[in-house]
Parts: structure tokens; sequence; C-alpha cells
């Protein structure tokens, strides 16, 4: 089997913001030393799905799974503001995707009350929202059927330029989880990928849980039970063309142990990183093969999500999971903070670097950085 040539970086990115606080950028040397900069709540006990900011990091958004609504803060100095609610559920833990521009968001229910979508209070499936105006954009849903059985959006990732929304589903009745798809669809020109794409995926293969796309738009890489990391071009509606690209990083045989929670990659596409149960396992993208470069805990308890976030320069990563937050030097491969109040599986590095939005399932976000 040939080894999968190295991947080319990306550009660094160069946001066009103003930092709102008096905060340095967050770096390997200081990034120890957190200070919350301010914190508001989505609702009480309203566990936070998402949270990020807008291109220019003048403003913050935050997803409920509880309240199933989007609200959009505005920062300023010495006081975060809120703006505007919009609902957008029902909402999934781990499946909620903005755009580039922050100006559209992909939700999937995922199955976060089970026994609401089998009784068919809320429809399944995945719905497209214009974040400035609050209007629904996209949907696609389905009802239960007699026998109690329906499509279940688990993931749902809509493309950087907003164009294309994709989507793993599964058929399910009694359980929340059955035999995966994965479906691509641009409700902008109303135009599939050739239907639903199963990845290359074999028969006897397990199903593709997590899928994550770099911030050009341009690779997809995807994780299933087994262990297996695959990376395709992603260039639609030609779409997929698997031998073209097929490259596939194999993680040891044997006993694998928990579903991945959480695939991202780093914004100049330099690592590629994975929660697994308890873990978390960096891959080298700018070398041949590319090797493991990272794998180690990430606390003693397995959940069912994570988040990961990567600074812009990709040299710091934040994780959050069921054991709370933490942020990584990846090069140095070193844990430099650590945080365990509550579970996190919203996290957020701001565009310019300085601040760190952490989401938990209390339903408070919290800004933090490096006080000058």
């Amino acid at each position: 089997m040939l080894r999968p040539p190295p991947i080319g970086l990306l550009p660094a990115a160069q946001p066009a913001t103003t930092s709102v606080f008096d905060s340095a950028p967050l770096s390997r040397e200081n990034a120890s030393g957190l200070n919350e900069l301010g914190q508001v709540e989505h609702g009480a006990g309203d566990t936070l799905a998402a949270v990020e900011f807008t291109p220019d990091g003048q403003e913050m958004l935050t997803v409920g799974a509880r309240s199933s609504t989007l609200k959009r803060w505005r920062l300023e100095k010495g006081r975060i503001v809120l703006r505007q609610t919009m609902g957008v559920g029902p909402v999934g833990l781990g499946a909620v995707s903005f755009d580039r521009d922050r100006k559209q968001v992909a939700v999937g229910a995922a199955g976060v009350d089970w026994e609401r979508h089998r009784f068919g209070v809320d429809r399944l499936g995945h719905r497209v929202w214009d974040v400035t105006t609050g209007e629904l954009v996209y949907e696609a849903l389905t009802e239960l059927n007699m026998y109690g059985s329906g499509f279940l959006d688990t993931r749902v990732l809509l493309t950087p330029d907003g164009v294309w929304t994709l989507s793993i589903w599964a058929m399910v009745s009694d359980t929340p989880l059955g035999m995966k798809n994965l479906s691509c669809y641009s409700h902008a020109l109303q135009q599939v990928c050739d239907g639903y794409v199963n990845l290359d995926r074999q028969a006897e293969e397990d199903d593709y849980d997590v899928i994550a796309l770099d911030a050009a738009g341009e690779l997809l890489a995807a994780v299933d039970q087994s262990g297996k990391v695959i990376i395709l071009p992603f260039h639609p509606p030609a779409y997929p063309e698997p031998k073209s690209f097929g490259n596939r990083i194999l993680q040891p045989a044997g006993d694998i142990g928990a579903t991945p929670l959480a695939l991202a990659f780093d914004p100049r596409r330099r690592w590629l990183a994975e929660v697994r149960g308890t873990e978390v396992t960096v891959w080298n993208l700018q070398a041949e093969g590319y090797p493991r470069h990272m794998q180690t805990s990430v606390g003693n308890k397995a959940g069912k999500v994570a988040a990961i976030s990567f600074s812009p320069d990709g040299e710091l990563m934040a994780v959050g999971s069921v054991n709370g937050w933490q942020i990584w030097d990846v090069a140095g491969r070193r844990r430099l903070m650590e945080k365990t109040d509550a579970p996190v599986y919203a996290i957020a590095f701001s565009p310019d670097g300085r601040a760190l939005a952490v989401g938990d399932a209390s339903g408070v976000a919290r800004l933090w950085g490096v006080l000058r």
C-alpha cells in the first residue's frame, strides 16, 4: 500500500478583527495562565451544543440544546450584550455547524431526547437557518412511520462556503442508532452529491460516525467505530472520487474502544485531531503517511460527544468533553491548562487568537484570555 503524501499547508488566516478585550494573543508561553474575561448565561441548565465567533470577532454565537435556541451576543469592552434570540430546534449535541462567515447554521436533531422524537413531538432530520435574519433556509425532515421508525441525523456539517450540507443519518426504530449513511445536498443549487455517499465503505466495515472538513472545504475526513480514518478530496457535485486520493490512516488493530466523538483539522491543515473515548489523537498531515503525532488522555470518563478547536495559527488545541476542557501545545505535546468544573461540548478560539469561548453543560459560556 502506498503511503499517502504530505498535505499542503493552507495560508495563515488574516481576520479583519479588532480586539475587544485588553488581552494578549494566546500562545504556548501564556496559555497556562488564562483569566476569565466575561461570561453569559444562555439559559439555566441549557447545555451548550455550540459556541462560535463572527469573523470580525465582535460577536459570539451560542446554541442551547435544551431550549433549541441560538443567541447572538455583542462583545463590548467590559460587557457582553444579547442582541438576538432565535429558535433553531430541535438541537443535538455534536450536530451543529456554521459556515465560514457565520451567516448560516445547520442543526440536526441527533436524538438528544429520543422518546420525544419517537412519539412524534419533533420531526427528525436537519435544518439550515439564516443566522442574521432568523429565517429558515432549508429543512430535510422525516416523520416517524406507523412502526415508530424514521431517519435521524446524528451529525451535520455545513461547508465553509455555505453551499453544501453533509449529514450522517441512521435508520432508527426502538433504538437511536442504526446503519449510517452520509448524504450531501445543496439547498442553494438544489442538487445532491450523487445521492448518498458511502466513503468507499465496504459491506463488512463499520459505519462512519464523525466527519470534518478543512478550512478551505477541499478535504473531507471521516472516522468509523473500528478506528479507521480516511481523508478524501471534496469537490461536489462530482463526488466522491475515493480512488483519486484514497488517503487512509489506520489505528492499531485490536480493541479500539468507544465510538469516535469529535474530529477536526487545524486551520492551516497541519494537524488532524480526533477524540475517541477518553483519548485525543493528533496526526501530522505534513509528513508522508501521516504519522501519529500525539495520543493522550483527556479524562477518565468517556461521553457521547466532544469538541475540538484549534487556535488560528494551529499551535494550540482546545478540547472539551464530559471531563471538562483542556488546552494543549500541539507541537510540544504538552497540556497547558485544564478545568474540570462541568462537561464541555462547545469550545472555540476567537479569530484573532486572543480569547477562548467555553460553553458548558450548565448553560454558561465563558470567555478566557490573558490580560495584559
